[in-house]
């Protein structure tokens, strides 16, 4: 059937009671009361402020199917937006929403919309093309006839457009296909891991790049740029690490990156320029060398024709090219070819900082035994030892050694409280965290111990309200309740539902908590500790009868409940 757009009042829509966000409705106010469990009170008032102030997307009509039973029209596709016009119109009739988010739903509405938010253009159709349309819209990117999501360096493309100003990685990205033939700086390091390494403070100011003054993005410094991503990457591969978590703290990045910046200014490291094409010269060397106008080098090499020296003129596209090396660069699979994790650890194969092609486009091909689900997951029940899979794309392979290692509780002492975490392998980012874990960072716990103690609950507790407010919960007087209720809130957000809309999302998160079962488990640790445990008379004790904790009691807290817990929290708002 095809289907016509029609103005629908809303009094005249019912939500559908078998949504697949939620279990089955037992009536109208049942079914919003499920809909809204399931995708969060905060998240709804979010989108009906969002709605009361924008109006519907003009190429995102509401899909409705009559129903001859009900004497109405069924939400098909919509049913989040319907749901909030029926709350801004009628907040009263939502009285299983506490008064507090009532009340804020009121303030939502205090000016009047400039919409019609009682007649909705609607699209009429039968239930065969409305399930179609549902399907296409909540299945992903579907092998490109889905929504296709927007990569890192796509949202800060679009940005600019937007907002008519550049980022600095959007301008080192742009710089580099200019200087250097269109070569994809991102085939070296991930667009994420360009921005966190270049726009730390003390690197850009000693490369000299200025987001707001184009003209300081120069042919040198770009050579610069490109020395650095490369060395990075380099430097990755020799630990074993992605270039994801290597260097993710800005201390990290001064202490160790800023060093070889200097020193290869002063020309005692290099390091080959990927973006040179196969017969050119590539060894890149102190970018300030081209300043001298003889053509010759400080070294005394001249600029040109010389097979270890690499000091070039200007673009290498304009460079002379040695016999049998006018070929373009053949596409490569990985970006990495040695990858370690840790045991009881689950790994996404197609993770952007792995490979350079379009993940729908690759195929795994396991060369040792091993456990993979759904095609591209390695699972966390793998032994420790050496598993080689290899990754089939159009006509070329490449392989990838993954080695996994038993696991290593005496990393957790080196690196220090919050620096840390044996339930999460991804970056720890602090940066929306507890102040109290920011003035606490640096701090020697043998040294100011009794600070880290006073301050363990209360960062708990403080998380647990935020939490419990945003996702309009209900707040308890209990600090162990709030807890549990959070760790059993988040548990049934990252677990994944039949046709779950948002599986690719859930399953990242999954992965960098080591896969679904580690997480799950955590959560449920969580929960007993406060409820069927003593942590929580444990943590009123160390707040107000302070003495010195084992420093292994003090890891298990900051780095196996705190940090994890944290990052969980961050990663569902970030990504969900």
């Amino acid at each position: 059937m095809k289907g016509r757009i029609e103005v629908i009042n809303i009094s005249q829509i019912v939500n559908y009671f078998e949504n697949p966000r939620h279990a089955i409705g037992g009536n109208e106010k049942d079914t919003l009361k499920k809909l809204f469990d399931a995708v969060g009170v905060q998240y709804m008032l979010n989108l009906a402020a969002d709605v009361y102030e924008n109006g519907f997307l003009g190429c995102q009509q509401i899909t409705l199917v009559y129903s001859e039973v009900l004497e109405k029209y069924v939400v098909y596709e919509g049913n989040r937006r319907v749901a909030c016009m029926k709350l801004l119109k009628n907040p009263e009739y939502f009285d299983f929403l506490d008064t507090v988010t009532r009340t804020k739903v009121k303030a939502i509405t205090s000016e009047k919309s400039k919409y019609d938010l009682e007649n909705l253009d609607c699209y009429i159709t039968d239930e065969e093309e409305a399930f179609f349309i549902m399907e296409r819209v909540h299945s992903g990117e579907d092998k490109g006839r889905g929504t296709k999501q927007w990569t890192s360096r796509e949202k800060d493309s679009f940005k600019v457009r937007q907002n008519h100003t550049k980022s600095l990685q959007y301008l080192i990205d742009f710089y580099s296909k200019k200087f250097f033939d269109g070569f994809d700086i991102t085939t070296v390091l991930p667009f994420t891991t360009i921005q966190r390494i270049f726009t730390n403070r003390e690197i850009k100011k000693e490369i000299g790049l200025d987001s707001n003054d184009e003209s300081s993005f120069t042919k040198e410094r770009m050579d610069l740029v490109m020395a650095t991503a490369t060395w990075v990457k380099e430097e990755a591969e020799k630990r074993g690490e992605a270039p994801t978590r290597l260097f993710n703290k800005a201390r990290e990045i001064e202490d160790v990156v800023l060093p070889w910046i200097l020193a290869y200014k002063e020309g005692a490291v290099s390091t080959e320029n990927p973006s040179r094409k196969d017969g050119e010269d590539s060894a890149t060397t102190n970018p300030t060398d081209n300043d001298n106008k003889d053509g010759k080098s400080k070294k005394g090499h001249t600029d040109k024709g010389d097979s270890g020296g690499g000091i070039d003129d200007g673009n290498p596209g304009n460079q002379d090219k040695k016999k049998g090396g006018s070929e373009e660069r053949s596409v490569k699979i990985l970006l990495l070819k040695n990858v370690s994790i840790e045991e009881g650890t689950e790994l996404y194969l197609k993770r952007d900082d792995i490979i350079s092609v379009p993940a729908d486009r690759v195929q795994i091909i396991k060369c040792t035994q091993m456990e993979i689900r759904d095609g591209d997951i390695f699972k966390d029940n793998n032994v420790p030892g050496q598993y080689v899979i290899e990754y089939l794309y159009e006509s070329k392979r490449e392989r990838l050694n993954l080695t996994v290692n038993r696991k290593n509780t005496q990393r957790l002492k080196e690196n220090g409280l919050f620096k840390a975490s044996n339930q999460y392998i991804g970056d720890i980012d602090l940066g929306s965290i507890n102040e109290i874990v920011h003035q606490l960072y640096e701090l020697n716990y043998q040294k100011h111990y009794l600070l880290y103690i006073i301050s363990f609950r209360a960062i708990i507790e403080n998380m647990a309200k935020e939490y419990i407010i945003q996702n309009g919960l209900s707040l308890s007087g209990q600090f162990k309740q709030n807890v549990a209720n959070m760790a059993t809130h988040l548990l049934n957000r990252i677990t994944i539902t039949s046709n779950d809309p948002q599986n690719q999302q859930k399953n990242e998160i999954h992965t960098l908590f080591k896969g679904f079962t580690s997480l799950k488990n955590f959560l449920n640790s969580v929960e007993v500790k406060f409820t069927s445990g003593n942590y929580d008379s444990l943590l009123h004790s160390m707040t107000h009868n302070p003495s010195i904790v084992s420093y292994s009691l003090a890891i298990e807290i900051a780095n196996e409940m705190i940090v994890p817990l944290h990052m969980l929290i961050h990663l569902i708002d970030e990504k969900m």
